[in-house]
C-alpha cells in the first residue's frame, strides 16, 4: 500500500506484480531499485521509517486481505524479494520493518469486516 498522492510521487506495481515480473525474466535487481525509489520519495518528505514490505505468504488464492500485497505463495520468493526491497530502502537511509499479519496469508475473510 503506497499512500502518497500518485500524481506527485512515483507509482509502483504491487508486490505480486513485481514478483511476477521478476519471475518472468525481469532484472532481478528490480526489487532493490523499487525499494530505493520508494525510499527517496519518503525521505524527501522527511519520513524515515517504513513498515514494509509485507512478508506474508499468500497461501489462499481467494484471500481478500493479503492478496496482491504478498509477493508470492512461495516462501523463498517472498523472502528474497522482501530482502532485496529492504536493501534498496536501507541504501537510502530508510528504517524498515517487515510487515506480517499472522494468519492473514491463508484467511478467506477480511478481518477488517468479518
Amino acid at each position: 500500500v503506497f499512500r502518497l498522492p500518485r500524481g506527485d510521487y512515483a507509482s509502483f506495481p504491487g508486490n505480486m506484480a513485481l514478483a511476477a515480473a521478476i519471475e518472468g525474466g525481469a532484472d532481478k535487481q528490480l526489487a532493490v531499485e523499487q525499494g530505493k525509489l520508494m525510499a527517496q520519495d519518503m525521505r524527501a518528505l522527511h519520513i524515515n521509517t517504513n513498515f514494509a514490505p509485507v512478508v506474508d505468504i499468500n497461501t489462499n488464492p481467494f484471500n481478500p486481505v493479503i492478496n496482491v500485497r504478498a509477493f508470492s505463495d512461495d516462501k523463498n520468493t517472498v523472502a528474497r524479494l522482501a530482502e532485496n526491497m529492504v536493501a534498496g530502502m536501507k541504501q537510502q537511509g530508510l528504517i524498515t520493518a517487515y510487515k506480517h499479519f499472522p494468519g492473514h496469508g491463508s484467511t478467506s475473510t477480511d478481518s477488517h469486516t468479518g
